[in-house]
């Protein structure tokens, strides 16, 4: 379920994140916890929910690090690699 956020976007719900990322509710939770993905906001006693700006911007730095070059030739080096 989506609901609008006066400032964050949508509320994205745990179910529907974890379908819409392909990962368990219980990666969601750990993630979060562990600092690898964004905190969900508390919207009631019993209820969590993710802001869909900060889920967007977690996935544009994902797709940002799979873009940036690969690391010089002097890191292959480094960890004894030879051409």
């Amino acid at each position: 379920m989506q609901t609008d956020a006066s400032n964050g976007g949508v509320i994205l719900r745990k179910d529907e994140l974890a379908r819409n990322l392909g990962v368990s509710r219980s990666w969601l939770e750990r993630a979060s916890k562990d600092g690898r993905f964004p905190k969900p906001i508390q919207l009631s006693a019993k209820s969590v929910g993710w802001l869909s700006t900060e889920v967007d911007a977690w996935l544009k730095a994902r797709a940002a690090e799979r873009d940036a070059p690969l690391r010089s030739s002097s890191h292959l080096d480094d960890i004894g690699f030879e051409s």
